[in-house]
């Protein structure tokens, strides 16, 4: 519980005890000869159980979904005995293990649990949460903090589903649970297909980078990266006065250019 209405305390909380719940099991079934399909099915059970436990009424930022994808990734790596020196996608590791990532689960998670408010009796006290307002003050300055309502409705558009029509559909759990199995599945291959996008873009071009301009001290002929750099540098000279005309050189794309200043 947090007086600040901050998710940062509930997410460490739930990597610390993951991460000890993942240790425990090391000795006990990652280094034992056990089939990877069985590895996979324990580490979801017991593991994933413990850090999303609780999930379906969180209001998380991106920053948390990164830290939870970040250590299944891990998780997972060493479960399989991968190192960053194979070069291997993390949507190749998720493919190795059957198994969605953390923020796919954790939007399911929110669909299910409104699904579930939307068919409560009036009055009860999560529905109320759910659709009241208050009916008078004013909000703060500045932005506003993520309301269970505002990652809905996030959820909803990942997973396809209209944010006009998804209370009537949900009145079927039958049928709002498969709705929620294909818009998580839609949510997947949208992320795995922006993922690898953006890989491709990272491989085929390199980052753009400009070739700084060389300034050369007209004394000791020492290159400076800035004009700052050289004023500063020549100032070390002062013993030595430089009284007559210096050339500094720069060059800028291979080009080489001079000009001619009065010391």
């Amino acid at each position: 519980m947090s007086t600040s209405a901050s998710l940062d305390l509930e997410i460490e909380s739930r990597i610390r005890k993951a991460s000890f719940a993942f240790g425990k099991l090391r000795d006990r079934v990652w280094s034992q000869n056990i089939r990877l399909a069985t590895k996979c099915k324990v580490y979801r059970a017991v593991v994933i159980s413990t850090l999303l436990y609780g999930c379906k009424t969180w209001c998380p930022y991106q920053k948390h979904l990164h830290q939870l994808d970040q250590l299944q990734q891990h998780h997972l790596r060493s479960l399989m005995r991968i190192t960053w020196q194979d070069r291997i996608a993390n949507t190749e590791v998720l493919t190795r293990a059957g198994m969605p990532a953390v923020s796919t689960s954790v939007m399911s998670a929110q669909l299910r649990w409104a699904g579930h408010v939307v068919r409560m009796a009036d009055g009860r006290l999560p529905k109320d949460l759910l659709y009241g307002q208050l009916s008078s003050g004013s909000r703060r300055r500045g932005g506003q903090k993520l309301c269970f309502k505002d990652c809905l409705h996030k959820s909803l558009k990942r997973a396809g589903i209209g944010s006009s029509s998804w209370e009537e559909l949900a009145q079927d759990r039958t049928k709002w649970r498969a709705i929620i199995r294909k818009g998580a599945k839609v949510a997947e291959d949208s992320l795995w297909r922006r993922t690898e996008d953006n890989r491709r873009k990272r491989q085929n071009t390199g980052p753009a980078i400009a070739p700084p301009d060389v300034f050369i001290c007209c004394i000791c002929g020492r290159q400076c990266l800035s004009r700052i750099g050289l004023h500063s540098h020549r100032r070390t000279h002062f013993s030595y006065p430089c009284t007559g005309e210096g050339t500094i050189i720069i060059l800028w794309d291979g080009l080489q250019r001079e000009r001619e200043i009065q010391q």
